[in-house]
Order: C-alpha cells, then sequence, then structure tokens
C-alpha cells in the first residue's frame, strides 16, 4: 500500500482525486453464475433482501441454502414483490406455500387450475 505521501503525488501526477487511485468507485457486481465468490454469503443475501442488488432470482435461487431462500423470500412479502412463474416453478412445496399471498396474477390462475380442476381465466371460472 503506497504512503500517503506517494498517495498525494500520484493525485497530483494524474489529476485524479484519491477515490479514484483507490478505486472506491468502482462497483463490481457479483459473477451470476457463482454468486458468492469472493464475496460474503450473508453480505449477498442482505444486498438482494434489502433491494440494494438486483439479480434475475429464478436463474440464481438455486445458489442459496434453503434458510437463504426463505429469507428472499420473505424479504419478497416485506417489499409486496410479487413472484412470477419461473420463480415458482423453481420452489419447494414448503416455499410455494410460504409464497402463495404474494403471486402474479397468472400464477395464481394456474395454481387454483391445478388445485380444484377448474378452469380458471383471471378471477373467473371457464
Amino acid at each position: 500500500m503506497p504512503t500517503i505521501d506517494n498517495m498525494i503525488e500520484l493525485s497530483r501526477l494524474f489529476s485524479v482525486s484519491f477515490e479514484e487511485l483507490l478505486c472506491l468507485k468502482e462497483k463490481k457486481e457479483p459473477d451470476p453464475e457463482n454468486l458468492f465468490r469472493g464475496y460474503n454469503r450473508e453480505f449477498i443475501v442482505r444486498r438482494i433482501c434489502t433491494g440494494e442488488m438486483e439479480v434475475d432470482l429464478p436463474e440464481v435461487f438455486w445458489q442459496f441454502s434453503p434458510e437463504e431462500r426463505m429469507q428472499v423470500l420473505n424479504s419478497l412479502k416485506r417489499r409486496k414483490r410479487k413472484v412470477d412463474r419461473e420463480l415458482y416453478a423453481r420452489l419447494s412445496g414448503q416455499e410455494q406455500a410460504f409464497v402463495r399471498d404474494i403471486l402474479e396474477e397468472d400464477v395464481m390462475t394456474l395454481y387454483r387450475t391445478a388445485k380444484t380442476g377448474i378452469m380458471y381465466q383471471k378471477d373467473r371460472r371457464v
């Protein structure tokens, strides 16, 4: 690590701020193929749960442990975010039951049709 004096000289020489020299403004996002590589798992899960980090949940959901999956689903419920068809298909039976009240309308229609055997179209029987 360079000394403070060296940092000042480099900053003057290149006409850049300390933040730019130290690459503090760079926001490196995790790789969707391996979401946790190089990062603390709790850090990534917390960022997803708070909405600071947007990921394609259906594509990365398999990388979470069962506890992390429930944390993410619980955060979706708290933030009143909807669960779409693609994510719903990747959930276990227990997880599907947990998110039933935040399903997108087309997923809820599929669920009601599968459960009752009666064909529904939105909120009406067909």
